[in-house]
């Protein structure tokens, strides 16, 4: 049985809940934005352990279908629920090129800017 849902906002969403008693082994996305690529973050999420990622920070862009047929996982144990989220890549480069205008250029303001996706700061500890 497939399952079929329309994303159209960066909430995010939940696909299949732990407990609906489901069998994922394959998933496809399709972004059918006219003008506009997103960024896929794709997770199962177990509560009290956490996130685990299928895709994270993933490009999609506009007319682009990925299928992601390298998983297997049952919802039927009431651990894993299956969440998606998307980030709007133009609107976030708007974004840092204010920032970087209004005087915050940095090295990863640059980068994000040049590759065109969101760029988590690392912290280094010793």
């Amino acid at each position: 049985m497939a399952n079929f849902f329309n994303i159209t906002t960066e909430l995010t969403q939940e696909l299949v809940a732990a407990g609906d008693n489901i069998k994922v082994n394959k998933i496809s996305l399709a972004n059918l934005h006219a003008s506009e690529s997103c960024n896929v973050d794709l997770y199962i999420e177990k509560k009290l352990t956490g996130k685990f990622y299928l895709l994270n920070k993933t490009l999609l862009p506009v007319g682009a279908t990925l299928i992601y047929d390298d998983t297997s996982f049952s919802t039927s144990t009431g651990q894993f629920g299956l969440y998606i989220k998307l980030n709007k890549i133009e609107e976030a480069i708007i974004s840092w090129q204010k920032a970087k205008e209004a005087g915050g250029a940095s090295q990863l303001i640059e980068e994000k800017i040049l590759k065109k996706y969101y760029i988590e700061p690392t912290i280094e500890q010793e």
